[in-house]
């Protein structure tokens, strides 16, 4: 039986005020976690998942890892998807963000409507939401099985090849930095 990391809730007590997208030399290696985090979670791999978490954390990077996840997810929606295609999946997000039904998990919900704050740009908002449960983790899962369940491409050779070469190029980045 596999089990996911929980992350301690003392990291969204304090919310950071900037941007977290910045030019900081660590932040490719949050994208290359968050590439792999995302890899992991489509392949169903409970393991991975756990060992990008908690690499997350060992690196005290975990803010900046859950920004990295969602700027992913919309980087990868953006090379998959036509103009069409992403009007349709803000369509499926803004749904699963108003509604909670049954055949939707709980987590799903909230990780849309992190979805819908951080497009916006609204961290205040964002940070709220985190700050709704004291284990983020299952949010930031749910984030990955929203996209996923709305472009079943993301699944395919081509949704793995294109986080593939973006884990590679980041790695390189992050690389550099450590120089």
């Amino acid at each position: 039986m596999s089990r996911v990391i929980f992350l301690p809730p003392d990291y969204f007590r304090d919310p950071p005020k900037e941007n977290l997208v910045t030019n900081h030399p660590a932040f490719a290696g949050d994208m290359r976690r968050a590439g792999a985090f995302i890899k992991h979670r489509i392949a169903n791999d409970d393991q991975g998942v756990n060992a990008i978490l908690q690499e997350a954390i060992e690196a005290q990077r975990v803010r900046y890892f859950i920004e990295a996840t969602l700027v992913t997810l919309d980087a990868v929606v953006a090379e998959l998807l036509t103009a069409p295609g992403l009007r349709g999946l803000d369509e499926w997000i803004a749904f699963y963000a108003e509604r909670q039904w049954d055949r939707v998990p709980t987590e799903w919900h909230r990780a849309a409507r992190l979805i819908i704050a951080r497009g916006r740009g609204e961290l205040d908002q964002l940070n709220e939401i985190l700050g709704e449960t004291e284990n983020v983790s299952p949010t930031v899962i749910a984030a990955v099985d929203v996209y996923r369940s709305v472009i079943p491409l993301m699944s395919t050779h081509i949704g793995d090849a294109v986080l593939e070469g973006g884990i590679r190029r980041l790695a390189g980045l992050e690389a550099e930095g450590d120089q």
